[in-house]
């Protein structure tokens, strides 16, 4: 009879110090192994976005202008080596064509030689024959060739280039002209155009096919159907291949005190 109450006493008493445990899911369990397994979240990947190409900007290309005048007259406007006669004659208020002063230019990047036919007056009993310019500079001498006074003397003058030149020409035709005839200047092959100029008047150009530059220049009116010449400007002798020393004062010219 002990033995009976001695078993029951020991079942009671691990009866009552059981464990009790809680699991992660918040459920009490009297052993830990009866717990659910416990589910582990991965962390959801974010979701793949692909991402957008880039898409470079071609570099935009200077399109070569497609008709002959232009692409012409753009080789003509880069033209900084080069040398011409100038022969030019105008109406004059007696109706006559009068001839304009002659003369040979040389032409080399920022510098140019012009070399005149005649003598011309600097001052009382002082002539020059050839101008030297440099930017902005210019001085004129009288050629050793040259029947002068002062010669192989310069001095300061005030002197530009000629705004009647064979490149700055270029500059008076309106882009996108068509070609208005082919026709040999002096032996030199040539692109004609025709405009009217601001002045109401008519203007027919001749470009010379290799160099780009002009050769002829023509300014008329219209008077019943018939051209009356204004002014008549050729450029003879183009040529290129103008040296340093071509458009240099020479080491044996003197300034005149």
């Amino acid at each position: 009879m002990k033995l009976y109450y001695l078993l029951v006493l020991t079942l009671f008493i691990v009866g009552c110090t059981q464990t009790e445990f809680t699991c992660q899911d918040g459920s009490i369990v009297q052993d830990q192994t009866l717990c659910p397994e416990s589910k582990i979240e991965e962390p959801r990947p974010e979701p793949f976005v692909e991402p957008k190409p880039i898409i470079e900007e071609p570099a935009q290309e200077i399109s070569e202008p497609t008709d002959e005048i232009t692409r012409l007259i753009n080789k003509g406007k880069q033209v900084t080596n080069y040398k011409y006669s100038f022969i030019g004659t105008e109406l004059s208020s007696r109706g006559k064509l009068e001839p304009l002063l002659s003369y040979t230019m040389y032409v080399k990047d920022e510098k140019a030689k012009i070399v005149y036919v005649d003598n011309l007056r600097y001052a009382t009993d002082m002539y020059y024959n050839e101008v030297y310019l440099n930017g902005e500079d210019a001085i004129g001498a009288c050629a050793k060739s040259k029947s002068c006074d002062y010669t192989l003397k310069y001095y300061p003058i005030n002197h530009t280039i000629p705004e009647i030149n064979p490149v700055q020409l270029l500059y008076n035709v309106p882009s996108g002209i068509e070609k208005y005839d082919n026709r040999p200047v002096d032996g030199r092959d040539t692109f004609v155009v025709q405009y009217t100029n601001n002045d109401g008047k008519y203007e027919r150009t001749y470009i010379d096919t290799y160099y780009g530059i002009v050769v002829e220049l023509v300014i008329f009116r219209m008077d019943n159907e018939t051209e009356v010449v204004l002014q008549r400007y050729l450029f003879d002798n183009i040529g290129s291949s103008v040296k340093d020393s071509d458009v240099t004062l020479g080491a044996e010219y003197v300034a005149v005190e």
